[in-house]
């Protein structure tokens, strides 16, 4: 079950259910969610379909050769965020190099938040903000999200992730 508040963790647990989290842009109950979940997980409910707690919890991704790059692109998830938040939904907009310059001071805010729930450099970067995310949450699977402008970079990036990020044993955690 996907939820992204803890109402949809007591759903997922008292019916049994696996539990993703929508972290990726609904980060603020995360850990509260997740908890809650764990705690009241009911492998004896007639729904049940998973006989201990499933996480699974979604991030931003965005892969590229190299920073810069990498940041450039992610500005139209950012902008994406801000068009959603304000109450404007659209197309995605194309990267731009300056949000300062496209949006308005009591806006960047906005474009700039919820940092813990995005994995946004090179694939070694992007490798290690993951592994550090379900090592922090103990999450058992990620919801990995990638908005780009260009589907060829959307591809490029996942990509980039596939070919740099093989989990260990000690993660245990999959990409989805």
């Amino acid at each position: 079950m996907l939820g992204s508040s803890t109402g949809g963790a007591q759903v997922a647990a008292a019916l049994g259910l696996p539990f993703a989290f929508a972290s990726h842009f609904a980060p603020d109950q995360l850990d509260q969610a997740i908890a809650l979940y764990r705690s009241r997980f009911n492998a004896q409910a007639p729904t049940a379909q998973v006989s201990q707690p499933h996480v699974m919890a979604g991030i931003n991704v965005l892969a590229a050769p190299t920073t810069a790059e990498a940041k450039f692109l992610f500005t139209t998830a950012q902008l994406m965020a801000v068009r959603i938040r304000t109450g404007q939904p659209g197309l995605l907009d194309e990267p731009v190099k300056d949000l300062a310059a496209v949006l308005p001071d009591q806006l960047l805010p906005l474009a700039q938040g919820q940092a813990s729930v995005r994995a946004v450099g090179t694939p070694d970067d992007v490798v290690e903000h993951l592994d550090g995310f379900v090592a922090v949450h103990d999450v058992d699977e990620l919801i990995v999200t990638t908005y780009t402008h260009d589907p060829l970079m959307r591809r490029r990036s996942y990509e980039l992730l596939a070919d740099a990020w093989v989990p260990t044993e000690t993660t245990g955690a999959r990409a989805s």
